[in-house]
């Protein structure tokens, strides 16, 4: 189930340019990390005085995306001008409370669906709720499954999953298949619940953590494209429910 990237490192257009967006995801960076290369194009665009934006759908807060980035080699002011992320999008947004649906008013106690990214709701007015029952509005987080939430799965769907690595001490799966969500999205929509994503992207390359996949030496691992925010908001306004996104 592995993939790999075709990258055209033809890059003299862009020297024509001023002002650079520029995303992350297959652009400067895969599942494995950043590609080889790309902090030393970087440098040379800034050097010749061009104005580089990184946009991404990370649903981190920008500053924390820099702190990651600068772990990898790239820095600001050297490698790249700012960075612009979904999170920071959404965070400015649930700060300010702003988050307002057509299908409920006053909501002030949120579900999060899936691994949590707690910090974004973090001094705000909004109360993290234990449970779908007790929640206003459901905020669609990194798709990715408790090792208890794979008790129910069938041997098909438990084949389809990964152990994530995002996460250093917890056990958490990323899917290849969005089915074992949908059982979640359905409860949700039966209990009314309208829904907040800061990351539209549907699927992501992601590697599977180390020595974790059957039959494959520690090391060997390939990336895998898994489900993400994008595909669960998809899926729940299928449904017929009330999503609002953030991101590009």
């Amino acid at each position: 189930m592995g993939s790999s990237m075709n990258i055209n490192r033809d890059t003299s257009v862009l020297s024509n340019y001023d002002i650079l967006f520029v995303d992350a995801y297959g652009v400067f960076r895969d599942g494995k990390g950043v590609i080889p290369g790309s902090d030393k194009q970087f440098e040379s665009l800034c050097n010749d005085g061009a104005i580089v934006f990184i946009l991404s759908n990370t649903t981190q807060k920008s500053d924390d995306a820099e702190k990651g980035y600068a772990k990898k080699g790239l820095h600001k002011g050297v490698n790249y001008s700012e960075i612009i992320t979904s999170g920071q999008i959404a965070y400015n947004l649930i700060q300010s409370d702003k988050i307002e649906f057509a299908s409920k008013k006053d909501v002030k106690k949120v579900y999060h669906l899936g691994a949590p990214r707690k910090e974004l709701f973090e001094g705000s007015s909004y109360e993290e709720a234990k449970s779908m029952e007790e929640a206003d509005f459901m905020y669609i987080s990194i798709p990715q499954l408790k090792t208890s939430e794979t008790a129910g799965l069938s041997p098909e769907q438990r084949d389809k999953l990964y152990v994530s690595n995002l996460h250093k001490d917890a056990i958490m799966y990323d899917s290849l298949i969005i089915d074992p969500f949908i059982p979640m999205l359905e409860k949700a929509k039966a209990l009314g619940l309208p829904a907040f994503s800061a990351n539209p992207d549907k699927t992501a390359l992601e590697t599977p953590r180390a020595g974790t996949v059957k039959n494959v030496p520690a090391g060997d691992e390939e990336g895998n494209y898994v489900v993400r925010q994008g595909q669960i908001a998809d899926a729940y306004k299928d449904m017929g429910m009330e999503v609002i996104e953030t991101g590009k």
